[in-house]
């Protein structure tokens, strides 16, 4: 299967998402997190990935991004569980 070729194929794979469901991302960051997949600043609008998600296939990962209230949670469900 089909792994991410680089951060930027990932980003750009991310803003999609966020036009398709009219989310106002101005900042993708992906960074080693110890913790969590992802998190988001509100008041920045800054959008950070883990690392560890580039190096999964492709569709091992689906991204879910939805606006609850006054935050945006970000969801990030790993299908297969490999990296």
């Amino acid at each position: 299967m089909k792994k991410w070729q680089s951060k930027e194929e990932f980003k750009a794979r991310v803003r999609e998402w966020a036009k398709k469901i009219d989310v106002d991302v101005r900042v993708i960051s992906i960074r080693v997190m110890k913790n969590k997949w992802a998190s988001f600043a509100v008041g920045s609008r800054l959008l950070i990935f883990n690392t560890e998600l580039l190096k999964m296939e492709k569709h091992s990962v689906t991204m879910s991004l939805s606006m609850n209230c006054f935050i945006l949670p970000c969801r990030i469900t790993v299908v297969s569980g490999k990296a």
